[in-house]
């Protein structure tokens, strides 16, 4: 279980937030969230998740964890860091909820507390949410946290230790750290640099990224306020991550639309996110970025066969824009298609969208076929397998299964449309199977771990 819940109250205001926490790197995946918030960055239509919450919902309000035997807080600790940085990162952003969410974020919580059956609770929430934006009011980059920032530097490695020792100098701050753990985020944190030293920590951040040694949406939010960091956002272009800027509000909920940019505008951004993701290509790392041209950084893109021609993205309205500039196309879009899809870093390994920007799946695929509005099969890159997709409109839904087709290579698109024919669909369950399922879960006290089933095996967290 690699993304587990953490939730807690915040005592200025006795709001509940909640995170994302990725055991792999031991720090938040997201920053704090409402609960509204929280479920449209997980998605809100996504049925699973949200059952899974419901499920382990008794579990995280009482111990603060989906984890069986955790607690968070914990009570024993008198400076827990990540709580105390949980705490500070509310302090420093904007308060981005107003009175209207403020109401449906308190309904939301009511309804998973109820003790009824899933069925009952799914079609309330669905009613409940129907007159919500499907998506968070900031780019999802906005809500990553620590853990992104734990990896890009464990990317970077040795490469930051002029830096590092720059910095270090300057704030005299070599008296906290052995000689090698200076260098160690986990050392930073948990020695509270974030906390007393932020000056020091903003300046080695700015200097980290003009070197693009870190991503620039992975710098910590408690050091987005300080102005030098500010105006290094602002020379990527990417000033929409910042806590300042404010937020347009809609007077009608926002309808997000494929778009398409000229590719020079972002070119640093897309490098600077191409050199930290799986997709892209670590070479980038360290590349001077702000001493070369476009034409350099365009030269530097073709080495590693990630051109960028023209970027598209999903823009409201208003203007701003859902995803990263990391995807482009090379095809045309019908806007009468439901289904999008995107290539990251312009790999044939495609991202699957709904057209009103909802992610669908980032396994990569190498081709699809679209039958329909409403249904879609999408080759896995092993070229074995195909991903069938299909969209229910009443419940804003969608269900994806893995199957296997024997095709006729030259009539393709016919193998698929006969398989489809004789296709029965998995996903009609009874309510008696969901509400097994997404059953409500006993609490579990920190210290009961039962090591003959671990309900939280079954959690897609």
């Amino acid at each position: 279980m690699a993304h587990p819940i953490y939730t807690f109250i915040n005592p200025t205001n006795q709001k509940r937030y909640f995170q994302e926490w990725d055991t792999i790197t031991a720090y938040p995946e997201t920053i704090p969230m409402d609960l509204l918030t929280f479920l449209q960055y997980k998605g809100f239509y996504n049925k699973d998740y949200t059952g899974t919450v419901f499920s382990a919902y008794k579990r995280l309000i009482e111990n603060g964890s989906t984890i069986p035997g955790s607690i968070f807080p914990d009570p024993n600790t008198q400076e827990n860091p990540f709580f105390l940085q949980a705490l500070l990162v509310l302090c420093e952003l904007e308060n981005d909820a107003n009175s209207k969410n403020g109401i449906l974020n308190k309904a939301l919580e009511d309804l998973f507390v109820l003790e009824i059956n899933f069925t009952d609770f799914y079609h309330q929430y669905l009613n409940l949410i129907s007159e919500i934006d499907e998506h968070p009011r900031r780019q999802l980059n906005y809500y990553s946290s620590f853990s992104q920032t734990s990896t890009c530097l464990s990317k970077s490695g040795a490469l930051i230790a002029p830096f590092v020792d720059q910095v270090f100098d300057e704030y005299s701050l070599h008296s906290f750290f052995n000689e090698t753990r200076k260098y160690d985020f986990d050392a930073w944190f948990k020695n509270g640099l974030f906390f007393k030293h932020q000056d020091a920590m903003a300046k080695l951040f700015v200097l980290l990224g003009k070197n693009n040694l870190i991503a620039i949406d992975a710098i910590p939010h408690l050091l987005r306020k300080n102005e030098e960091v500010v105006a290094l956002f602002h020379l990527f272009g990417m000033q929409s991550l910042l806590p300042e800027t404010a937020v347009i509000e809609s007077q009608g909920p926002r309808v997000f639309e494929l778009k398409e940019f000229d590719a020079n505008p972002f070119l640093r951004e897309y490098v600077n996110h191409a050199a930290f993701n799986s997709l892209g290509d670590s070479s980038l790392i360290g590349l001077p970025i702000f001493e070369l041209t476009d034409d350099g950084l365009d030269e530097h893109l073709s080495r590693v066969y990630l051109n960028a021609n023209r970027f598209v993205n999903f823009v409201e309205q208003n203007g701003q824009r859902l995803l990263p500039m990391v995807y482009s196309t090379n095809f045309v879009f019908d806007k009468t298609d439901l289904f999008c899809v995107l290539a990251p870093f312009t790999l044939q390994q495609y991202h699957v969208f709904l057209n009103n920007g909802r992610l669908i799946d980032t396994n990569g695929y190498y081709d699809w076929c679209m039958l329909s509005n409403v249904v879609s099969y999408f080759q896995h890159l092993d070229l074995q397998r195909w991903q069938r997709i299909a969209y229910n409109n009443n419940l804003r839904s969608v269900h994806s299964e893995t199957v296997n087709i024997e095709l006729d290579m030259e009539q393709e698109n016919e193998s698929i449309r006969n398989f489809e024919r004789n296709f029965i669909q998995q996903n009609q369950e009874d309510d008696a199977v969901l509400n097994e399922r997404y059953m409500k879960r006993e609490i579990s006290a920190p210290g009961e771990i039962n090591h003959h089933h671990n309900d939280d095996d079954e959690l897609p967290f």
